[in-house]
């Protein structure tokens, strides 16, 4: 990988809640000058997962 394409991954249980997690990583990326994005939360086609629904959670 090029040392240029750096990437950091978080686990943060479903419980803290999207906006939580949102607001966190929100401030940390955009003191990083960087872009970030959920994982496992969107479909190929950016639809929620149905993990997410039925838990009647929205990011």
């Amino acid at each position: 990988m090029p040392s240029d394409r750096r990437f950091i991954v978080i686990t943060v249980p479903v419980s803290a809640g999207f906006p939580a997690v949102e607001k966190a990583v929100s401030y940390w990326a955009a003191e990083q000058e960087c872009t970030w994005e959920f994982g496992n939360v969107y479909d190929e086609n950016d639809d929620v997962l149905d993990w997410v629904a039925e838990l009647g959670l929205s990011p």
